[in-house]
């Protein structure tokens, strides 16, 4: 016991004997004892839901240790209560709750296909399948240049306008398009959006064989933003060529 604890026992012992004294039965003395009790209770209750009714709020951050218990003070300072979560929990580690999905299953994309003799691509858009849309391009092409072709036959297939852009490329330059290397390169499932990035990518994509520049007329103010984009993109990447005819310097984007 404290030195406090011994005096109040005392004080108590003396009103005790001062109301016996007086003609008080013992569970007066007991009655005032409990009430006393009670009311220091309910005292100490309402400070305490005061206290919590002061803060302003309560933050949730992931527990880093050193770092969190500084981070807790700080906000304490402001009336701001924190309650920590472990960075890692086991879901991270067990739930995977989707299976990646090849790119032939992807649909709602823009995609691009490559020549393999030149540095040309086309760029297309399609909301269905990506796989069922470039057999639907390689049968069409393979339709015109499979098996030999004699000088006249291929002038008579070049004077044709074929479905595709991508048949006149390989029929009129007798060229072969790399099929292995056709790539998504955007996806959005809102059609009218899909067409705005198509034509984002016909216009940013060096040596583009399309017939026209997509389904959405992109205003040419634009231009000028995407070509310091495309510029920006390819010094980063490293595939600015700086070649020189004797009178000026060309930049090739690869």
């Amino acid at each position: 016991m404290t030195e406090e604890d011994d005096r109040n026992k005392e004080e108590e012992e003396h009103v005790a004997k001062a109301f016996s004294k007086c003609g008080y039965p013992p569970w007066t003395i007991d009655r005032v004892k409990q009430d006393i009790v009670e009311k220091s209770l309910k005292d100490e209750a309402k400070k305490a839901k005061n206290t919590k009714g002061n803060h302003k709020g309560t933050v949730v951050v992931s527990y880093v240790k050193g770092l969190s218990e500084a981070f807790a003070r700080i906000l304490k300072l402001h009336s701001i209560a924190t309650a920590n979560r472990p960075h890692r929990t086991l879901r991270n580690f067990v739930v995977h709750p989707k299976d990646k999905v090849k790119d032939e299953e992807k649909t709602e994309l823009i995609y691009c296909v490559p020549c393999k003799n030149c540095s040309s691509s086309y760029v297309g858009e399609t909301g269905r399948k990506f796989g069922l849309r470039i057999k639907e391009h390689k049968k069409e092409v393979d339709s015109f240049t499979a098996g030999t072709q004699t000088r006249a036959s291929r002038a008579r297939e070049s004077s044709v306008t074929h479905k595709s852009v991508i048949t006149d490329h390989a029929v009129e330059d007798n060229y072969v398009i790399d099929w292995d290397k056709v790539k998504v390169v955007d996806r959005e499932a809102q059609r009218q959006t899909r067409w705005i990035k198509e034509a984002l990518w016909i216009r940013k994509t060096p040596m583009c064989i399309n017939r026209d520049a997509g389904s959405y007329q992109l205003s040419h103010t634009w231009d000028q933003v995407i070509s310091s984009h495309v510029l920006h993109q390819a010094v980063n990447n490293q595939d600015v060529i700086k070649m020189s005819d004797g009178h000026r310097n060309v930049v090739m984007i690869r």
